[in-house]
């Protein structure tokens, strides 16, 4: 394998302008076929076999409508109580509009009002006949729509359950961006040369994009989770990095005893390039694995974060090999103190 990749190193240093250019209409052709086909992330979740899954199932079968997803709608009364007339009045009024809400099922069934002891909270739920990732993107908002009477009457309303959960998820951490900048500082101080720092990060964002967009075009054929983005993302770029500083350590290493810039990129993928198909190998035989546990919902995320871990190596072996060739000798240059 050593021979091979020792070869391939070398075609892609000599080629390096084709390389980037094919790898840039791999990234662009694999989100407009992703795009396409009509993949998309679903948050889907099913234990086959578990005795949860089998009671769920149940409902979905025998009361349909009251297996779909919800939102708890809070009244407080901050003057007075519900006993008041005109809170009381907002209140029932707000509440005969959420009944008549689009896919929320029967009022009578779907409102059932709760109160406290001293009459100053009302407690009322919707039951709508779909899950709420089936339901459409401006139910919510007609929900807050529905209790204008109540807010108008000065009657604080507040809003919980799976609707509210799933419309108001807390925004990104920026973790990626965070550990993305925390590898470039490593790296700098590794290599001592911003050049060299920037060919393993320039190639694993190019290899994410590439992953990314594949896993999304799998989607549109298996139910994929949201979470698998974070998930690939964390797990790509680490590997890909971390690929990426095997081999330009060994490149370097031939530029400093003299070889051209080809023979350095070929000996570099023939050494460390191996070593990191194996690694690679082995964390995608290892996520795989989660297939183990049976249920869908972490099966797909390991496939999903499989397929990154595996177009990083690939990226590793092929467009690193060019960006150092763009480097040249130039690779140490820009260095820091």
């Amino acid at each position: 394998m050593s021979s091979f990749l020792y070869r391939l190193g070398r075609t892609c240093t000599r080629n390096r302008w084709r390389v980037v250019f094919a790898w840039l209409f791999v990234v662009v052709a694999l989100v407009v076929i992703g795009r396409a086909s009509g993949g998309a992330f679903v948050d889907k979740f099913t234990v086959p076999g578990a005795e949860s899954q089998m009671a769920t199932d149940l409902l979905v079968e025998t009361f349909p409508t009251q297996a779909g997803g919800s939102v708890q709608v809070v009244f407080h009364a901050e003057t007075g109580t519900f006993a008041d007339e005109s809170a009381k009045v907002a209140v029932d009024e707000s509440v005969a509009r959420l009944g008549v809400l689009p896919n929320a099922v029967a009022p009578a069934a779907a409102l059932t009002m709760e109160y406290s002891e001293d009459n100053t909270i009302a407690l009322a739920t919707v039951q709508f006949d779909k899950e709420v990732r089936q339901l459409p993107e401006d139910t919510y908002s007609k929900v807050k729509e529905a209790t204008a009477p109540a807010v108008d009457a000065g009657v604080q309303v507040e809003f919980g359950g799976e609707l509210t959960h799933f419309v108001e998820q807390p925004s990104p951490s920026g973790s990626e961006v965070i550990g993305l900048f925390a590898a470039m500082v490593i790296l700098l101080f590794a290599f001592g040369s911003i050049i060299a720092m920037g060919l393993p990060i320039a190639m694993a964002l190019f290899g994410l994009g590439a992953g990314l967009a594949l896993v999304l075009f799998i989607s549109a054929f298996i139910d994929m989770p949201s979470t698998v983005e974070v998930m690939a993302t964390m797990i790509g770029l680490g590997v890909g990095i971390d690929y990426a500083l095997f081999i330009i350590t060994r490149h370097r290493a031939g530029l400093h005893r003299g070889l051209t810039v080809e023979d350095a990129s070929g000996r570099a993928i023939a050494t460390a390039g191996q070593a990191v198909v194996i690694a690679g190998g082995t964390v995608v035989i290892a996520i795989c694995g989660l297939a183990v546990a049976g249920i869908p919902i972490i099966t797909f995320m390991g496939i999903g974060a499989a397929v990154v871990v595996a177009v990083m190596v690939i990226s590793s072996l092929t467009l690193l090999p060019a960006l150092m060739g763009f480097a040249g000798h130039n690779i140490d240059r820009f260095g820091i103190p």
